[in-house]
């Protein structure tokens, strides 16, 4: 049988433009599934991002707490109130230089005596008038005397109101209320007082008048 070489040509064309409508139906279709899973991927990659960057802001928030913990223990420990005030000591106070000095072998001076009245209307949370006060007490004192906290914190002094103690507490600034850290603390003054009173005792008597 004797083939022309136009029928072969033709044949040929549409066998090429078959083949050709095929393979471009399978780069659509490639395409649109290397789409699909490249949006995957980017969510993925962006989902990993948030989380790095979470983290990355976690450590440093914990990174400035430990720093403003450890300016807050150091006041904590270096509260003095010997002259009729409270105040940070720039050194670590010794164990003599926590409340007034009185000579042990004389009678307290007057002026000696207002500051002894002091530190022991601190020690049982009297007010000046002699009242039982909670806002009187060591704590509340050492609050105005903590350094400034850093802007990216909210640092929260809540003074309990029994035996000193007062809580610290850490949330973000800008964001919600979450708590980050609290921590309980006394004062180290207040292992120096006569008496302390908790919320259900009577106030410490007073042991010398001004």
């Amino acid at each position: 049988m004797k083939i022309s070489s136009r029928r072969i040509l033709k044949h040929l064309r549409t066998t090429y433009h078959k083949d050709a409508g095929l393979t471009f139906l399978e780069v659509i279709v490639a395409v649109l599934i290397l789409s699909i899973v490249s949006i995957g991927t980017a969510g993925l990659i962006s989902s990993s991002s948030r989380q790095v960057t979470r983290s990355g802001d976690i450590q440093q928030l914990n990174a400035l707490i430990e720093s403003d913990l450890s300016a807050v223990r150091t006041a904590n420990d270096r509260l003095v109130c010997t002259n009729g005030t409270c105040a940070i000591s720039g050194t670590d106070p010794t164990r003599t230089e926590y409340f007034p000095a009185v000579a042990i072998s004389t009678a307290p001076t007057s002026a000696e005596q207002i500051n002894i009245n002091f530190f022991e209307r601190r020690c049982g949370y009297r007010a000046n008038d002699g009242t039982f006060n909670v806002n009187e007490g060591f704590a509340t004192a050492l609050v105005g005397l903590l350094p400034v906290a850093d802007a990216r914190l909210v640092r929260t002094v809540i003074p309990e109101g029994s035996g000193h103690r007062y809580r610290v507490r850490y949330t973000r600034a800008g964001g919600d209320n979450t708590i980050l850290r609290q921590v309980t603390l006394v004062p180290a003054t207040v292992a120096w007082c006569p008496c302390v009173p908790s919320l259900n005792d009577q106030p410490c008597p007073l042991t010398g008048t001004e």
